[in-house]
């Protein structure tokens, strides 16, 4: 097992700032935070799933984009780094795809 306090103590923080979450609050969520390491390319939710988590990036780039099923052109829509957070709580055909796009 290893040690998270880090990345723990970095999300505190980041709820702290955005949301005004102190810190007695934010310890009852603990249970619920987990770590995963994404490689580049590898989807957060694939196209067409629904997904009900909420992820903090530690480390590196998402981005939110849309695939044009006929040509295959991306279209970059948004990207979230460092410190910031990924929410999606509903799919439908027309919402992009999440994926890693770069590691630093």
């Amino acid at each position: 097992m290893t040690d998270t306090s880090l990345e723990i103590n970095l999300l505190r923080q980041a709820m702290a700032e955005s949301t005004g979450m102190d810190a007695e609050t934010f310890d009852l969520s603990l249970p619920h935070w987990h770590l995963k390491r994404y490689k580049k390319g590898e989807f957060y939710n694939e196209y067409k799933n629904v997904c009900k988590h909420l992820g903090f990036i530690i480390n590196g780039v998402f981005r939110i984009y849309r695939a044009n099923e006929e040509t295959g052109e991306e279209k970059n829509m948004l990207f979230f780094s460092k410190h910031g957070s990924v929410k999606r709580t509903v799919s439908t055909p027309l919402l992009p795809r999440w994926r890693r796009s770069a590691s630093t």
